[in-house]
């Protein structure tokens, strides 16, 4: 199933349209991204911050969430991704499933110098189901140490279909979840 999408008629996109994403984990190693929505040159990678929401572990994932949150001071940092064209958009929707919801959002570019604007309007992916919520904060450089290789591809692990069973049998016989919820196979 595909991520629910919340945005006003004049954020949707149009045929052969391109939109801005922000990203606040996986999807921020490029590797990660260009196995899901595609390899693509015209893109920009813009490092941002989107203020008034907090990433959040996720119960048994590598993955992390991210939810609005009133408290002085919540930010997230991430990177801003220009260029997605509808297909990517499409590929990234099924990517997310319906544990998120694309909304549009406002995020600042981290770098002053840079020559975007001060703010920029763009989409991210918001968590749903705030029960699966751990109380501390995904950390990006832990799973780039940790779990990438599950996401790329990388380092032997066994490949899940996003369509069917993301549980596996390990080596003493019992049932584990990859940690991707299915995701790592991708394609």
């Amino acid at each position: 199933m595909s991520a629910y999408v919340d945005v006003p008629e004049s954020g949707l996109q149009d045929a052969g349209a391109v939109t801005s994403c922000f990203f606040y984990g996986t999807l921020m190693h490029a590797k990660v991204l260009a196995r899901v929505a595609g390899a693509d040159e015209k893109r920009v990678y813009i490092p941002a911050v989107l203020e008034g929401h907090r990433r959040h572990r996720v119960r048994g994932m590598d993955y992390p969430a991210v939810v609005p949150d009133t408290t002085s001071g919540a930010s997230v940092r991430g990177m801003l991704v220009e260029n997605l064209d509808t297909r990517a958009i499409e590929r990234l929707d099924a990517f997310e499933g319906d544990e998120y919801v694309r909304r549009q959002v406002t995020v600042r570019p981290v770098d002053a110098l840079s020559e975007s604007p001060s703010e920029i309007t763009c989409q991210t992916y918001i968590w749903l189901d705030h029960q699966q919520l751990l109380p501390e904060e995904w950390d990006f450089e832990t799973f780039e140490r940790e779990a990438i290789h599950r996401w790329t591809g990388e380092g032997g692990e066994r490949e899940y279909s996003m369509l069917g069973n993301t549980a596996d049998i390990s080596k003493d016989g019992s049932v584990t979840d990859d940690g991707t919820r299915g995701r790592s196979s991708f394609r």
